[in-house]
């Protein structure tokens, strides 16, 4: 079960430690929304967008805890991983063509994500396999979503828990809850649209 003391230690190892290696890698510096690839969104640096999501992901288990919500799979350790996958979630969006494996951009070898993983100093945060590390990269229906079937890791809980991350740092008002809703309603029935205790609240 996870407390609040464990969400602040995480936290606060993950504000000393990781993102002065973001900075360190330019994340501040690359855009993960807006610019030519994302003309209909408004641009956010790919530093404030895992930092909005990592946070706001913490906001809600912090919701989560106090509330007392059994949430399955939900611990200390499954934390750290959920926040070091989101951390590393668009890589692709890093990786040259040159350096793919085939046409998809999510064809991503495995020693280039293994890479960024020990760059941003996440190894010493919390360790992960590389086919877990692409599988959160594919946020939509793509064959490469199949190295969630070569990880060893609890791999649609921290599949989901990545996606309400990554939702949650890419929403620009309360109206664009609905991709939201079906991913907390993925989390547990108290999350559900209709009949949920807390539908409105989350």
């Amino acid at each position: 079960m996870l407390m609040i003391g464990d969400l602040e230690q995480i936290l606060d190892e993950y504000v000393q430690k990781v993102i002065p290696a973001m900075y360190r890698l330019r994340y501040h510096l690359i855009l993960a929304k807006g610019g030519p690839d994302y003309p209909h969104l408004s641009e956010q640096s790919m530093f404030t967008h895992v930092i909005n999501g990592t946070f706001g992901l913490a906001r809600l288990l912090r919701f989560i805890i106090d509330r007392r919500i059994l949430i399955p799979h939900l611990d200390e350790v499954a934390l750290r991983k959920a926040i070091a996958l989101y951390t590393l979630h668009d890589v692709h969006k890093f990786v040259s063509e040159e350096e793919r494996l085939g046409s998809s951009e999510f064809s991503i070898p495995l020693e280039r994500l293994r890479k960024e993983y020990q760059e941003l100093g996440l190894v010493e945060f919390v360790e992960l396999d590389e086919h877990l590390i692409r599988a959160v990269n594919v946020s939509k229906r793509n064959h490469y979503q199949g190295d969630i079937l070569l990880s060893k890791e609890p791999r649609s809980f921290l599949w989901l828990l990545v996606r309400i991350g990554d939702t949650l740092a890419s929403m620009r008002n309360l109206q664009e809850t609905g991709t939201l809703e079906g991913y907390l309603k993925q989390l547990g029935p108290d999350f559900a649209p209709t009949g949920g205790k807390y539908a409105a609240e989350a």
